[in-house]
């Protein structure tokens, strides 16, 4: 088995939240697949990542890879029972009418977000020159759903009512799952795929614009529950981001010490050219000093009144 994704970065073994829960579901599954983090979906049939690959299988939505799964007993949801099995499938429904558009909005829409950090990030992984087309065209799709799901209303309204229900959706999966360490005990599932596919991306991408990241912080369990899952199942990323984040800290650091009043030798060194400049000029009748004269008729008035004193 293997899976085409996009690649990881703060941490995670995948940005896009497709992505992530193909490998999350994958990875709860026991199966043996290969990732391979290629950033390139041109070779994949309709332009999109994740693509999931068994034999003569390809695969893209997570319904039908854990379909293909359970078909390989290799489903994280066998030791389920059919009332968990309904409730799962109606947590991933939920996830996808009431979540999945606020997602699409912040990653796409949001023009802060789409300039400040998705089209940059995506125009680095991508290869060149597919780096010029499909970032805007991934925009363009997204725009055009959201706009499908609220035909009749400006931007502004159905931002708010995105954002509303995500909020709801969040609050919900925030009352399931409790203090239990996954949402039906102590064991994953493809429920549990699913939401850390979209909340890790939530809670760790650094967007400029991020409401609904604050409503995950605020609910302690989710956090706790996307920390417990990076550390347990991918800790090679979270290690990788880690020591990544420390080279960066210590190249600064010394980049301080080489120049630790940068500011200040920059002001001084830019009044220095200033009086030296000045200093030539003058020097070599570049700039004149021009000293004003007392009108000829005031002096000589003030001549004759001396005169006749």
């Amino acid at each position: 088995m293997e899976i085409d994704v996009w690649s990881g970065d703060w941490g995670l073994p995948s940005v896009e939240y497709n992505s992530l829960q193909l490998i999350t579901l994958v990875k709860f599954s026991g199966a043996q697949a290969q990732i391979n983090k290629t950033n390139n979906p041109f070779r994949t049939p309709d332009g999109n990542l994740p693509l999931f690959k068994h034999n003569k299988q390809r695969i893209s939505k997570f319904q039908d890879v854990l379909a293909y799964l359970n078909e390989k007993n290799h489903c994280p949801d066998l030791n389920l029972n059919p009332v968990q099995l309904a409730e799962s499938k109606a947590y991933r429904t939920m996830l996808e009418e009431k979540l999945l558009p606020a997602l699409r909005y912040i990653w796409w829409v949001d023009s802060k977000n789409y300039t400040e950090l998705t089209r940059p990030w995506y125009a680095k992984a991508l290869p060149f020159p597919l780096n010029f087309y499909y970032p805007n065209r991934y925009r363009q799709d997204n725009e055009r759903i959201l706009r499908s799901l609220n035909p009749d209303r400006e931007e502004e309204e159905y931002q708010s009512e995105v954002y509303i229900e995500a909020e709801k959706c969040l609050t919900c999966l925030s009352n399931r799952l409790g203090e239990s360490n996954f949402f039906f005990g102590d064991y994953p599932s493809s429920l549990d795929a699913a939401v850390y596919g979209c909340l890790a991306p939530l809670l760790k991408a650094p967007f400029p614009s991020n409401v609904l990241q604050n409503h995950v912080k605020a609910s302690t369990n989710l956090v706790k529950f996307i920390v417990r899952i990076s550390q347990r199942y991918f800790p090679q990323d979270l290690s990788e981001y880690d020591t990544k984040r420390q080279k960066d800290t210590e190249k600064n650091s010394k980049k301080a010490d080489l120049f630790p009043n940068k500011t200040r030798n920059q002001i001084l060194a830019g009044l220095f050219a200033l009086v030296a400049m000045l200093t030539y000029g003058i020097s070599n009748g570049i700039f004149s000093i021009s000293i004003s004269s007392v009108d000829s008729e005031t002096v000589n008035e003030y001549d004759d009144e001396e005169l006749d004193e």
